[in-house]
């Protein structure tokens, strides 16, 4: 177990690939590296609609340490069981009884994992199908890149632990629709945790050292905290808690937890105090506005919604109150322009400075405004990945859209033939 203990949220949620299946599945706390002695006090758990069966179901654990890396260990079949009236099953090792005790609403499977888990890097996966059979080496180059897709398993989570041990050590989750823990520079989690929303609905992950006494627990976050990932504070969260429905955490009651709430703030208002003045003496028409244009809106306007949650990534842009047929492009950026003050950018204002990344590119159709990520899209974090910028969490990036704005109004350039929105800095957890 690591002497370094500290608890960091991780924010992220193991999304799953797309397929068909009539119930939704959630891996909702890990636990394959208990203080002393492992065997006996190892636990998974398992969320999901209540009082249903896994039938069909598997949980699948990858080897990821070195030459081993691909090899799986676990290919264990769920298809006896069921999850309990509230939704949960819970898979605990053999030997003695894990404190507290879980709720009796909980459907329990008591039974030694053989093998038991190991605590270095692994991969787990829940799916249903046809899963690869134990020692099947899925990556032949020890390379972190599966050979071949797991064809006839589907995969409906997945999320994977990386050792820090200045070694070779690799993760497969990404590749299979989930999350991957970043691998911390002195220490590996001991235990793994999801979040949810209000309505059962995975959130994001956290991660952490524990102490406690074993054999039996109970097991506790060590609370050194490190506030750089996800924002919930350790005060708010129990330990290991096996078999009790994890907690929404949601203070402001918007049936989001904590640490999925989208963390968006409207900048550059043109002309507002700290930001310049329009370009062409075309200054908005209220607060909330980039500048006012050729077909005197106002100025366009965006906003933003859904999690800014790197691997539950619901993030939406909309714009409104543009010229009406003028080509959009969403504009990223990972800093401000002249510090927050903006540059003159065609007939508006461009706050977004840094590395820019133009995300999407649509027309309004006559609409005046345009909404983005669309549905065949990436998501806003996957289309930045692709284009090179890897949103890391607890970064900020820095939004707007800019608009063709075909008839230049007096004062600017000839060739200022389009405009801007205000912009949005969103802060990814």
């Amino acid at each position: 177990m690591s002497t370094l203990r500290r608890f960091l949220l991780a924010s992220l949620f193991a999304g799953a690939v797309a397929h068909s299946t009539p119930a939704q599945f959630t891996l909702s706390e890990v636990f394959p590296n208990p203080p002393g002695a492992d065997n006996g006090q190892e636990a998974i758990e398992i969320r999901g609609p209540a009082n249903t069966s896994l039938a069909g179901y598997y949980l699948v654990v990858i080897e990821g340490d070195g030459t081993m890396a691909g090899v799986v260990d676990v290919a264990r079949s769920l298809g006896t069981l069921t999850t309990g009236s509230n939704g949960l099953l819970l898979l605990r090792d053999a030997a003695g009884v894990i404190l507290p005790a879980p709720d009796a609403a909980t459907a329990l499977e008591v039974t030694d994992f053989n093998p038991d888990i190991e605590n270095g890097s692994n991969t787990f996966l829940l799916g249903f199908g046809t899963p690869p059979a134990v020692g099947t080496d899925l990556d032949l180059g020890n390379d972190g890149t599966l050979d071949a897709p797991l064809t006839g398993f589907n995969v409906v989570d997945a999320v994977s632990i990386v050792e820090s041990d200045g070694t070779a050590n690799y993760a497969y989750a990404d590749e299979l629709g989930g999350y991957v823990f970043p691998q911390f520079p002195s220490w590996t989690p001991d235990l793994i945790y999801r979040l949810y929303n209000a309505d059962g609905s995975a959130c994001s992950w956290a991660a952490g050292d524990v102490a406690g006494v074993n054999p039996g627990g109970p097991y506790t976050w060590d609370q050194t905290f490190n506030p750089s990932f996800g924002g919930v504070p350790t005060a708010t969260l129990v330990g290991a808690d096996f078999g009790t429905l994890n907690g929404a955490l949601d203070s402001d009651g918007d049936g989001l937890s904590d640490a999925c709430d989208p963390a968006i703030v409207a900048i550059c208002d043109a002309g507002a105090a700290g930001v310049i003045s329009c370009p062409c003496a075309n200054p908005p028409a209220g607060a909330g506005k980039g500048c006012d244009n050729s077909a005197a809106t106002g100025g366009g306007s965006i906003a933003g919604s859904g999690a800014a949650t790197l691997s539950a990534d619901t993030l939406t842009f909309t714009t409104s109150n543009q010229t009406a047929n003028g080509t959009t492009i969403l504009l990223q950026g990972n800093a401000l322009a002249a510090s927050g003050a903006g540059v003159p950018f065609g007939q508006g204002v461009r706050c977004v400075g840094g590395t820019l990344k133009r995300l999407y590119v649509r027309s309004p159709g006559g609409t005046g405004g345009i909404s983005v990520p669309q549905v065949g899209d990436n998501s806003v974090s996957a289309q930045s990945a692709l284009l090179g910028d890897v949103i890391a969490p607890a970064s900020t990036r820095h939004y707007m859209a800019y608009y063709r704005d075909p008839i230049v109004l007096g004062g600017c350039a000839a060739n200022a033939t389009f405009n801007a929105t205000n912009a949005l800095s969103v802060a990814w957890n």
